[in-house]
């Protein structure tokens, strides 16, 4: 092997390592990449599901007040858009069951949704048979009977099953929390991991060169050194260099010559 062979190999041995570092530090990235994703299909639908839920629901509460205040038509076609808003993010959510105590968390919201419902379409049917029977004034007597139906039935369901959706919220927030957490100590795992491998790489490719330059070297200097012997006129001293590159043609050469020159003085 000669000396050019030597280098360029050398010097692909360096380029191998930092291909080799790029690729794991690459195959590295791409799996926290996928554990984001992982993150973000579990829960991330659950959670804007969840939001959306409450948004409805408190919009159907509106609902509830602008019936009171007399607006039955905005009133039923609020309630009409946010119920069927509210039942499509509650399947989205049932859809997407990743964690732990979240199917109870959707039969809870179930049942009561139904509940609620029931109350309310009571609540309406009541403000609505009131609303017939009335003239020019309000009795007062029934306001205070529908305003009362409204607090003492209506309203806590209402917020049963507020808090059941913010359950579910809070739930998913809290999972997506630990995920997120437990990716960051592998991201800091994997960080390390990848010092330290690179580190290797690092401590190889000095020895390599050392390596590398001793073999190219230490011939040139055993060649100068017998050289210089011979030139201080030790003709015992021989050229031993067993290398098959440019320094080994080199040495058999010196060894040819001091051979010739043994020839000529004896």
């Amino acid at each position: 092997m000669n000396l050019r062979t030597k280098l360029l190999l050398g010097y692909l041995i360096f380029v191998a390592a930092i291909v080799v570092l790029g690729g794991w530090s690459a195959w590295r990235l791409r799996e926290m990449g996928g554990v984001s994703r992982h993150i973000i299909s579990n829960n991330y639908d659950s959670v804007i599901a969840a939001q959306e839920m409450k948004e409805n629901l408190e919009r159907q509460d509106s609902a509830a007040l602008f019936a009171l205040l007399g607006a039955r038509d905005k009133a039923m076609t609020q309630l009409r858009e946010h119920r069927a808003r509210f039942d499509a993010n509650l399947q989205k959510a049932a859809n997407n069951i990743t964690e732990v105590g979240e199917p109870e968390a959707i039969e809870a919201i179930r049942r009561d949704r139904d509940s609620y419902y029931q109350a309310f379409d009571a609540f309406l049917a009541k403000v609505n048979a009131t609303e017939s029977s009335r003239q020019h004034t309000v009795p007062r007597d029934d306001e205070l009977s529908e305003r009362n139906e409204y607090f003492t039935l209506l309203e806590p369901k209402f917020n049963n099953l507020r808090a059941d959706c913010e359950h579910l919220l809070q739930l998913n927030q809290r999972a997506m929390l630990a995920k997120s957490e437990a990716a960051g100590g592998v991201a800091q795992l994997w960080f390390y991991r990848t010092l330290l491998f690179a580190g290797v790489l690092v401590v190889a490719g000095i020895l390599l060169a050392f390596f590398l330059a001793n073999r190219i070297v230490e011939p040139l200097r055993q060649l100068t050194a017998t050289t210089a012997r011979m030139a201080g006129g030790d003709l015992e001293a021989r050229v031993i260099v067993s290398s098959g590159d440019e320094v080994g043609v080199l040495a058999a050469v010196v060894a040819m010559l001091e051979s010739m020159w043994l020839i000529i003085q004896s």
